[in-house]
C-alpha cells in the first residue's frame, strides 16, 4: 500500500479556556519531571545524551498506572482530539503521552517518531504560559520536510498534528522554560500487538506494522 504524503497541520483553540488553564497549571506546577531523553538512539558517530525533562502520563502497556491528575490530562487530550478529529479514535489509539520541558537555550535533537511504512501521527500541544508569546523568543517546532525547515510557533492552546515519520525537533525559548505535551498515536491493532510484547512498545522498528491506506 502506498504511503500518504506527510502532513503538518495546526488546530487553534484546542481546549476551552477552563480546560486549557487546568492543563497549563498541571504542566507548570503539578507534574513530576525527571531527566529527559535522547530521542532517537543515535550511533557511534552521533552519540546522544538526554535533553530536557519529562513527565510520563500514559503508556499503552501500563494503562492502570495512569491515575489522578494524569488520568484527567489523558481524558482531556483524548476528548479534544475526538472533538477536532471526529472518528479518529475508531482507527487510532495512544501508545504514549508525556510532557516535555526544555530550559532556555537548551538544544534538542532532530528525530522522527516512526519508521517508514508505519501509520502513526504525533500531536504536540502547546499549553498556556504566564507570558505573551513573542516570536523573538523562538520556541517553535522545527520540521525538516522536502529539504526545507518548516517552523510551527508554539502559540498557546494550539496543537500541531503531523505524520510521525517527519524529522522534527523542539527549539528552545531564549528566556523561559518551554512546555509541551506529546501524544503519540498508532493504529489500534498495532498497539495491541505491541502490548503483547511490552519490550517493543517504544521501538519504532517493531516488525509487522501496518502501512497507510
Amino acid at each position: 500500500m502506498k504511503l500518504k504524503k506527510p502532513t503538518i497541520e495546526v488546530v487553534d483553540n484546542f481546549f476551552p479556556p477552563d480546560i486549557a488553564n487546568f492543563v497549563s497549571d498541571f504542566c507548570h506546577t503539578n507534574a513530576s519531571y525527571k531527566y529527559g531523553e535522547a530521542d532517537n538512539e543515535g550511533n557511534e558517530h552521533d552519540p546522544r545524551k538526554p535533553t530536557g525533562l519529562v513527565h510520563n502520563v500514559f503508556f499503552a502497556d501500563k494503562p492502570d498506572a495512569t491515575i489522578g491528575d494524569d488520568k484527567l490530562i489523558f481524558d482531556c487530550i483524548t476528548t479534544a482530539i475526538g472533538k477536532h478529529y471526529p472518528d479518529y479514535w475508531d482507527k487510532y489509539g495512544i501508545y504514549r503521552l508525556y510532557i516535555n520541558v526544555f530550559a532556555p537555550n537548551e538544544r534538542a535533537y532532530f528525530h522522527n517518531d516512526a519508521d517508514e511504512g508505519q501509520d502513526q501521527n504525533t500531536f504536540l500541544y502547546y499549553p498556556i504560559h504566564d507570558w505573551d508569546y513573542d516570536i523573538e523568543e523562538s520556541g517553535w517546532t522545527e520540521f525538516y520536510l522536502d529539504k526545507k525547515i518548516i517552523g510551527v510557533p508554539p502559540e498557546w492552546n494550539t496543537t500541531c498534528r503531523f505524520t510521525s515519520q517527519i524529522l522534527h525537533r523542539a527549539s528552545p525559548f531564549k528566556s523561559y522554560q518551554r512546555f509541551s505535551i506529546a501524544v503519540k498515536t498508532a493504529r489500534r491493532d498495532d498497539i495491541n500487538r505491541w502490548c503483547e510484547h511490552p519490550e517493543t512498545i517504544n521501538r519504532k522498528d517493531s516488525a509487522d506494522l501496518s502501512v497507510m491506506d
